[in-house]
């Protein structure tokens, strides 16, 4: 049954799904869907999203469109095509996206997502998004618009934001949203603070309830992402080094953690481009900025929360 309870920000509460398969974000974007006042559930890929979108009603599904076994665009494929065995044939789809690119959101436009939202995801943008979609947030009478169709004003942000962008572009903008300025004539990068807790609260809507539940679950899992990250390193799987990677740089910037996500970010890079030679020797750089991370947790007064 759809709840029906009104939600802290005025919004009838919904039942929304979070497609996402890094452990991190999941567990903030649920915290922050309950902050909402919001009944959220969550799946680990698309497959897992299709199979919950079957057994129950859902009224907008949040999905990362980057995970394994089946990605997000895939599965909103599925979800729009004629064999969809979704209980909501209507739901709203809002693609989760660390892309800046045009040509990444207008795949989303063509499989038929609804809108998308730039990760990390400030309260404030999830709120504002949840309003766009959800029926509460239109008049007495009025018809829901098309399924699959970003709103105009979506589109125009998107073109704006995107059309000069090409891989290098996108790569230069990860890093200096990171705190990071790559040095190209060493390959080195020179690391901003380790942790902006400033710049967590803002986006987290000045919760420190929410805030705390957020570090709760990255303390609680990045170390093991790092460790697995700096474990491929010298081997030779691109892929694999990227994808890793990705995760540990989503996570930290998630978490507002420039230094760890500005590394992590470089790595990624380099494995996209194939260059696995420029990221050995990176763990040692990578397990560093983990350790500065956690001590700028405790010098900044949250070290009963760091194990």
């Amino acid at each position: 049954m759809k709840p029906t309870h009104a939600s802290p920000d005025g919004m009838g509460a919904a039942r929304i799904l979070v497609a996402e398969d890094d452990s991190i974000n999941r567990r903030v974007m649920l915290a922050m869907l309950r902050k909402l006042g919001h009944e959220a559930d969550a799946a680990r890929n698309g497959r897992e999203a299709i199979e919950m979108l079957a057994a129950a009603h859902y009224d907008v599904v949040l999905m990362d469109c980057q995970m394994p076994e089946l990605d997000g665009i895939e599965a909103v494929r599925i979800l729009r095509g004629p064999d969809s065995t979704s209980r909501n044939p209507r739901v709203r789809i809002v693609a989760l996206t660390a892309n800046v690119q045009l040509a990444d959101r207008e795949r989303c436009l063509a499989v038929g997502m609804d809108d998308y939202m730039m990760k990390p995801v400030p309260l404030e943008t999830l709120s504002a998004v949840l309003k766009r979609w959800l029926p509460a947030a239109s008049p007495p009478g009025a018809e829901a618009g098309p399924v699959g169709a970003l709103s105009a004003e979506v589109a125009v942000t998107a073109e704006t934001d995107a059309i000069q962008a090409t891989t290098e572009v996108d790569a230069a903008r990860a890093l200096t949203e990171a705190g990071v300025v790559p040095d190209t004539e060493s390959g080195t990068t020179e690391a901003a603070e380790s942790f902006r807790v400033d710049d967590l609260l803002q986006r987290l809507g000045d919760d420190r309830e929410l805030a705390q539940a957020v570090l709760e679950a990255f303390v609680a899992d990045i170390p093991a992402k790092v460790h697995e990250l700096a474990g491929v390193l010298d081997g030779s799987d691109a892929a694999l080094v990227a994808r890793l990677a990705h995760g540990v740089r989503g996570a930290a910037e998630n978490f507002s953690a420039p230094q760890l996500a500005g590394v992590a970010a470089v790595i990624e890079q380099r494995a996209l481009s194939g260059s696995l030679e420029a990221v050995r020797g990176e763990g040692t750089r990578l397990e560093r900025a983990l350790l500065d991370l956690l001590d700028s947790i405790r010098a900044q007064g949250w070290e009963r929360r760091v194990a």
